[in-house]
């Protein structure tokens, strides 16, 4: 699994096996450009996808030959950036509120994106601003800040 360039700031996601080159049509409704990050033993795969004018500004989750875009519910314009996979399908990484420039750590499972902030206690005092892994036991690893500001790594477990 990689990606290609095929001229000027375009790039073509592509999955080799058996010795061949394939382009993968992964991409969401309106997407021109992708860089698949993740792929896991179901087949799945995750990236970031554009629409043709050189910026990857969303994110994408393919399964079973569909593609969606990662998106927040709520519609606020936002960067989304997708980092990681496991075998569950479960999906996290970081979304950025473009009104306010504020990043949150994320989780899209079962075609929604959750704020990983809701999912732990306010009076922790923490910010969780990024996710960079996900493993098949649900455990969550990335970072954000402490109730004094510090930026620290997390552990987050699901369920």
């Amino acid at each position: 699994m990689g990606w290609s360039e095929r001229g000027r700031g375009h790039w073509v996601p592509f999955l080799y096996s058996g010795g061949v080159l394939r382009p993968l049509r992964c991409l969401p409704p309106g997407g021109v450009d992708g860089i698949p990050r993740a792929i896991n033993d179901r087949g799945e795969i995750i990236g970031q996808w554009g629409r043709g004018d050189g910026s990857l500004s969303s994110s994408f989750f393919y399964s079973h030959g569909v593609a969606h875009d990662i998106r927040l519910e709520n519609g606020h314009a936002s960067e989304i950036y997708v980092q990681a996979l496991n075998n569950r399908g479960q999906a996290v990484g970081r979304y950025t509120d473009l009104r306010t420039n504020v990043s949150s750590a994320f989780l899209y499972s079962g075609g929604r994106l959750q704020d990983l902030n809701r999912l732990i206690p306010e009076a922790t005092g923490w910010k969780l601003q990024d996710a960079t892994d996900i493993n098949d036991a649900e455990q969550i690893v990335g970072y954000g800040q402490d109730r004094a500001g510090a930026t620290r790594a997390f552990l987050l477990q699901l369920k």
